[in-house]
């Protein structure tokens, strides 16, 4: 056999093996990948939150009783847990425009004149409200759904419910 063909067929078999050792390593990542979601997106059911109250206060609106205007579109909401005694890590709002686009609301610590709402959803407790504010919303909001995350990937679950209605604050 000649020298080339030799080092042809070592560098094939290099370039085999190679192939065939990234393949193991993407399927056992991969299949620990998927197992993890899977049981994280276990933890979903029977998880029950929805929005109940949706009030949209205008940029530029100044709060009652206070000296706190608005800089862009706020949404104050309550959202009721129902039965699920799941382990939850956050909330995330899904918020849709009045051309039907949605977007993805996240929810801010918020203080003014002793009146404060913290973003730790972690006790939220079954059969009770919490109160939440997002900003920083530059499009007419007319509808929001809430739903659930769980688990350390941060898994955001389905709604259980269609979108509430957001009715504008009324005037000061």
């Amino acid at each position: 056999m000649n020298k080339q063909g030799f080092s042809t067929v070592a560098v094939v078999l290099i370039i085999l093996l190679t192939i065939v050792a990234v393949g193991v390593y993407l399927s056992i990542t991969l299949k620990n990948i998927k197992k993890s979601t899977a049981q994280e997106g276990a933890k979903c059911l029977g998880l029950d939150f929805k929005v109940v109250k949706c009030f949209i206060f205008p940029a530029g609106y100044q709060m009652p009783n206070s000296n706190y205007i608005t800089q862009t579109n706020e949404i104050y909401t309550i959202v009721e847990r129902g039965y699920g005694g799941g382990d939850i890590t956050d909330l995330r709002f899904i918020i849709k425009d009045d051309s039907e686009k949605t977007h993805m609301g996240i929810p801010i610590n918020f203080t003014i004149s002793g009146f404060k709402l913290l973003t730790d959803y972690s006790n939220f407790p079954e059969h009770s409200t919490r109160e939440t504010i997002l900003t920083s919303i530059d499009y007419i909001p007319v509808g929001l759904m809430v739903s659930p995350v769980v688990g350390e990937s941060k898994t955001i679950c389905d709604s259980l419910y269609p979108f509430e209605a957001c009715i504008l604050a009324p005037s000061t």
